[in-house]
């Protein structure tokens, strides 16, 4: 048994951690904070080693994270954060790097940027999350973002993520407690998924993904100018 012990005052708990941000840790909270000048909304973290983050020393301790603003959160930035239960962040994130919430596993649940880019490899793995929304706006996933997340039951991924993983690598390996995912899918319209357009059109709408195999849903008519512009396209 490991009894972490709180060295907060011999450390250091603010600095720089970027181009115009700067971080605070608050031991009696637990509370990281990582904030700009007032009405700055953007800055990048600095690149980091996984060892040179620069409140290494507090990650046993820290409880919640707090941005305020930033464009992304850089490799390993909370790796290990084993007390980790919530986080906020700004919409103006774009990109959150490699390995930046591995190994959270009090960390069940995150609202992400709306304007969310990209997911970096192994970024949730091994994280406690129990599920996660993907905002529309994500473009990539990269190489086991979400492996050994065996508390997650839900994921939706957009179809806007064109890219997912690397050389067809998982990631959800591990996650066995996965009962759903939610991606866009093309598939035959049988059964009028799109109700005015031809059955033997291929078609591009929400489907569940479960031990059934892969269920289309429902749409419903698209309006009549869009439909119209679809048919032009269908042979």
């Amino acid at each position: 048994f490991i009894n972490f012990v709180d060295l907060g005052g011999c450390y250091d708990n603010s600095g720089r951690c970027g181009d115009s941000l700067r971080w605070e840790f608050t031991a009696a909270t637990g509370k990281l904070r990582i904030y700009g000048p007032p009405g700055f909304s953007g800055g990048y973290m600095h690149d980091y080693d996984e060892d040179e983050i620069p409140w290494a020393v507090h990650k046993p301790f820290i409880k919640s994270v707090v941005m305020e603003c930033g464009l992304e959160i850089a490799d390993y930035a909370f790796q290990d954060c084993v007390s980790l239960t919530t986080v906020t962040m700004p919409d103006t994130v774009q990109d959150i790097r490699n390995c930046a919430f591995k190994n959270t596993p009090k960390l069940t649940d995150v609202k992400l940027s709306a304007d969310l880019d990209f997911i970096g490899g192994e970024a949730f793995s091994h994280s406690g999350l129990t599920t996660i929304e993907l905002p529309d706006s994500l473009i990539g996933i990269g190489t086991h973002a979400f492996d050994g997340c065996t508390s997650m039951e839900t994921l939706y991924i957009p179809d806007t993520a064109k890219t997912v993983s690397e050389k067809g690598q998982s990631v959800i390996g591990g996650c066995r407690a996965l009962k759903t995912i939610s991606i866009g899918g093309n598939v035959l319209n049988r059964g009028g998924l799109i109700s005015n357009l031809p059955q033997e059109a291929c078609v591009e709408v929400p489907c569940l993904v479960n031990r059934a195999g892969v269920q289309p849903c429902y749409v419903g008519e698209l309006p009549v100018q869009c439909a119209a512009m679809n048919m032009t396209n269908i042979n």
